[in-house]
């Protein structure tokens, strides 16, 4: 396979912060927003980011999502590159 379609497979089977609606907007999946300068989600220099995870959003198996299974995955997903 290939990027695009490695990437379209990803977006339809897993929940992501944000996610593409169909007019390719970024918009909120699990997130409740997408950070922005004018919402307070990114910092003034540009190094941090702010994000706020829906209530509620569960895994497969009834365990909630939390903000360290958020962090684990960013850090896997750096480590595998």
């Amino acid at each position: 396979m290939d990027a695009e379609v490695d990437t379209e497979l990803m977006q339809n089977i897993y929940s992501n912060l944000w996610r593409y609606d169909d007019k390719l907007n970024i918009v909120p999946d699990v997130a409740t927003q997408v950070p922005t300068a004018a919402n307070n989600g990114i910092s003034s220099d540009g190094l941090t980011y702010t994000v706020h995870l829906k209530s509620g959003v569960k895994f497969s198996n009834g365990d909630p999502l939390t903000s360290k299974d958020v962090v684990y995955s960013w850090n896997r997903a750096t480590a595998l590159r």
